[in-house]
């Protein structure tokens, strides 16, 4: 018998895919077997082997068209207004879901699960206490506790929903620190002709990815904010050249390229 590298599952050698994460397995031609303890006392462990089977990884990628993105929230917009705001978390949560049909992470598709309902109240609290303190609770403790509810309600297709738990585990604390850190590094970016824009939008995205589990799987995004800077350039002189036409697609782009640098551990 043979182990799955990611979840730990035993395997008989024959499978194409895991039976308990759903990656793709491959087989060494040469690994040592799991073997049953020689000590009848423990004939129900198992010694298990050094090498594990290689898991392969599948495609992040978010599958989306800028135009589409555009006026997907001018329509979330324009029937929140008509409805006086009443409408809006219904519109929301759509999008939530939307978005998540046009994402894989490692080739598994994200669903979003999370209620109009559930958003409404929190929306009401957060408000208020943004107001009554003076924008102070919009520092730290309100969009952690966004980031909780969305991640919470974001799992990949065919989970589990008495056993599989997706959850955002960052701090208020941390965000003010992020935000602090963020404003800080705007401020460089017109320094540095926006490398320290680049730098901030790689920086908070790999905080969040840091804190975030889908399914009990943490997630990691790590690549270099330089290569971001110069994708910002690219799309902009482009955007130029092509009357603004190239900053509607990079709506799109942007968030595929944070995606395709995000992985399970």
């Amino acid at each position: 018998m043979y182990k799955c590298g990611n979840c730990g599952s035993l395997l008989q050698g024959t499978e194409e895919t895991c039976p308990g994460c759903g990656k793709k397995v491959a087989f060494p031609k040469k690994a040592e077997p799991v073997v049953q303890a020689e000590d009848p006392a423990l004939e129900n462990d198992v010694v298990e082997t050094n090498e594990n089977v290689e898991v392969e990884k599948g495609e992040s990628k978010f599958k989306a068209n800028g135009f589409g993105e555009l006026f997907a929230w001018i329509l979330v917009g324009f029937v929140s207004l008509i409805t006086l705001g009443f409408a809006f978390p219904a519109m929301y949560c759509w999008r939530l879901r939307s978005k998540a049909k046009k994402t894989t992470i490692d080739g598994k598709q994200l669903v979003f699960t999370g209620k109009a309902g559930q958003l409404f109240g929190r929306m009401w609290l957060w408000g208020f206490l943004t107001v009554i303190t003076l924008t102070i609770m919009a520092w730290g403790w309100v969009p952690v506790q966004y980031r909780k509810w969305v991640d919470s309600n974001t799992h990949f297709e065919g989970y589990d929903e008495e056993n599989d738990k997706s959850e955002f585990t960052g701090k208020a604390g941390g965000m003010i620190g992020v935000n602090i850190v963020s404003g800080l590094m705007c401020i460089v970016g017109f320094i540095t002709l926006g490398w320290g824009f680049a730098w901030v939008r790689c920086y908070r995205q790999k905080w969040w990815r840091k804190h975030q589990t889908i399914d009990g799987k943490a997630l990691t995004y790590d690549y270099p904010s330089g290569n971001l800077w110069g994708k910002l350039w690219l799309w902009y002189v482009v955007g130029i050249l092509t009357l603004g036409i190239l900053p509607i697609l990079s709506i799109a782009w942007g968030e595929d390229w944070f995606v395709s640098r995000t992985t399970v551990e």
